[in-house]
């Protein structure tokens, strides 16, 4: 028997381990961006960019988790098995989410805490907007019949759908870090319907709704968009190939590296450590860190001049974050403005002053935000940001087809609901003052939020 040359053996072991880190990576990001980087752009250079295409959009939020986190932190004295728990519980759920979405055809855009946002792209019901927003209404009700548990605790699901022509925008790219997003009338369409869906039920917006009026009994709402109780006809949905059966039947000429670094771009910093690392991609801990909530009011996302300002919007935030070495980890637009999710305190970079990195960079963001509406000329840019700090869950939520690094609990949504109250200010909560207020001029709010 004739041994295989060794060095045919390593480049075959080489080769398996690129493959094997590209499934991860490819996990992370949505299938839009590795369509586009496998299919149209052989190049590794990125650059900011807008498209337009249509889809029915899902939204579907999972409730209980943030309440959940805060139970486990308290009924468990080792913080590290409340977060094993927990990433446990929030892994089962979306697991069989995520399965649900891109087995049909969908593509999980984001994760915003417990919640996913999917498209259903036209191009893949052969270019019919009712198909797709049909399936996107079956889809829907099965993740209403999924069995969701957590600690014995039945977890309740409730859906908006829109459709029509989502704008995205790929935007960012400081330290190679990029973004991608969607917007347009679909997403304003979820955002008057998912909050009219109580748990176990679905809300389509009226626009949406008349596409597949045929096929559905709803009750319409004071709002217009309409509850839907069932289909009336079941219509046949044949799965769909995930995008990672690509990557096993990639052509010869394609450069493993090269996609590796592209996707790579759309990974948070502390996703990066642990597969470079070599650890499980199912990492979590509660951990902590300054978590910062800033919305960017007043961008315009249906323009041809919006992709300039949106872009130098983006990279503001980001030259304030890195300046102090944060996070950052989620990039958004719903129907109230753009929102990022920001972090002092994760991996590789932690320190004492977290809190203090975490004030100061927020009264940037916020300066700079601030010249840009007057460079631009547009007066009704502004940036609210909130800022806790605190023990907050940390790891990779959702499925192996599909997942994101998140930040969960109490202090996440406090961070939200003290972005809502800056209105174009930093209001940072007690724990970051107390740590910052030696450096940091403070002033106190009237309003309470506990």
């Amino acid at each position: 028997m004739v041994e295989e040359p060794q060095k045919e053996i390593d480049e075959n072991l080489e080769e398996n381990n690129e493959l094997k880190k590209l499934n991860l990576l490819g996990s992370l990001v949505p299938a839009r961006l590795i369509e586009y980087h496998l299919v149209k752009h052989q190049d590794v250079s990125l650059h900011a960019f807008k498209e337009e295409y249509e889809v029915a959009v899902l939204f579907a939020d999972i409730s209980g988790f943030s309440n959940l986190a805060e139970k486990l932190t308290k009924e468990l004295a080792n913080a590290a098995n409340a977060a094993e728990n927990l990433s446990s519980y929030i892994g089962q759920s979306l697991e069989l989410m995520v399965q649900a979405v891109c087995s049909k055809g969908g593509d999980v855009i984001k994760f915003a805490g417990d919640a996913i946002l999917a498209i259903f792209p036209t191009s893949k019901f052969n270019n019919s907007l009712e198909q797709a927003t049909l399936c996107c209404t079956q889809v829907a009700l099965r993740l209403l019949e999924l069995e969701l548990r957590a600690g014995g605790v039945q977890l309740s699901v409730h859906c908006g759908v829109g459709a029509g022509s989502v704008i995205a925008y790929h935007v960012g790219g400081l330290h190679g870090r990029w973004e991608y997003v969607i917007t347009g009338d679909p997403v304003d369409q979820i955002g008057s319907a998912e909050p009219e869906a109580e748990a176990g039920e679905i809300v389509i917006a009226e626009r949406a709704y008349k596409l597949v009026a045929s096929s559905c009994v709803g009750v319409q709402l004071p709002s217009g968009n309409f509850r839907v109780e069932r289909l009336r006809d079941i219509p046949q949905s044949l799965d769909q190939p995930l995008i990672f059966s690509s990557f096993v039947s990639l052509s010869e000429n394609t450069d493993l590296h090269r996609l590796q670094t592209v996707l790579r771009s759309y990974v948070p910093r502390p996703v990066l450590q642990a597969i470079d690392s070599g650890q499980s991609l199912w990492f979590s801990e509660l951990r902590i860190c300054s978590t910062l909530f800033c919305r960017l009011k007043g961008l315009v996302f249906d323009s041809e001049e919006s992709l300039p300002v949106i872009q130098k919007a983006v990279l503001t935030v980001q030259e304030q974050i890195y300046a102090y070495e944060g996070t950052l980890c989620r990039f958004i637009v719903d129907d109230k403005g753009a929102g990022l999710l920001l972090a002092f305190g994760l991996p590789p970079y932690m320190h004492e002053n977290d809190p203090l990195r975490a004030t100061k960079s927020a009264l940037e963001i916020h300066r700079s935000i601030q010249a840009l509406s007057r460079e631009e000329n547009t007066p009704q840019l502004t940036a609210s940001i909130g800022v806790t700090s605190g023990r907050v869950f940390c790891g990779t939520s959702g499925g192996s087809i599909r997942c994101e690094y998140t930040l969960h609990g109490t202090l996440v949504n406090l961070a939200a609901r003290f972005m809502v109250a800056a209105d174009d200010g930093v209001l940072c909560g007690e724990a970051t003052y107390l740590k910052a207020k030696d450096l940091v001029a403070f002033e106190p709010h009237a309003r309470s939020f506990w």
